[in-house]
């Protein structure tokens, strides 16, 4: 759990908007460096190592980073993929491609959330850093009360055994 305000859980997704926004910005000249399918290639192992750390971020500025990375590395991955798919597929199929590509992706996003909510959880899910560690234990139950003698001070500053039962 992140305890982030709602203002902070909007910085938070701002962070991933404004890496995207420089993923775009900066897209031609990866692409133009290393190449279409290496850009491609490290976009998605990008993604792959920031959704795995996405999951057992200690903190909301650790998860900040991440989710700023993400967005740089989606953008990335986006803009080649389309203009792959736009250079390697005829013209006339474009359209025909560019659907078929989009019923794939976003038809079965709904499938993955009804996957995700088939069991209903009774308790909140324990992070992954935590696996190897111990379940806390329940406090103690306070003592019961003892009766016996007890030490009091009083207004000379001297202790005295004082019996509570009388």
């Amino acid at each position: 759990m992140l305890r982030v305000s709602d203002r902070g859980y909007g910085l938070l997704l701002a962070g991933a908007a404004i890496d995207s926004i420089l993923g775009g910005l900066v897209n031609a000249a990866v692409v133009a460096r290393i190449g279409a399918l290496p850009a491609l290639l490290a976009a998605l192992g990008a993604n792959v190592f920031i959704f795995a750390a996405i999951g057992i971020s200690p903190n909301a500025a650790v998860l900040d980073v991440l989710l700023a990375l993400n967005g740089f590395a989606t953008i990335i991955w986006s803009v080649v993929t389309v203009s792959m798919r736009q250079h390697m597929v005829p013209s006339d199929l474009l359209g025909r491609v560019n659907s078929a590509y989009r019923m794939v992706g976003w038809g079965l996003m709904p499938l993955g959330a009804l996957a995700g909510t088939g069991r209903p959880r009774t308790r909140s899910p324990r992070r992954l850093s935590d696996r190897g560690r111990t379940r806390r234990r329940p406090p103690r139950r306070p003592a019961r009360p003892h009766y016996g003698n007890t030490l009091h001070q009083h207004g000379s500053g001297q202790l005295r055994r004082t019996s509570l039962r009388q």
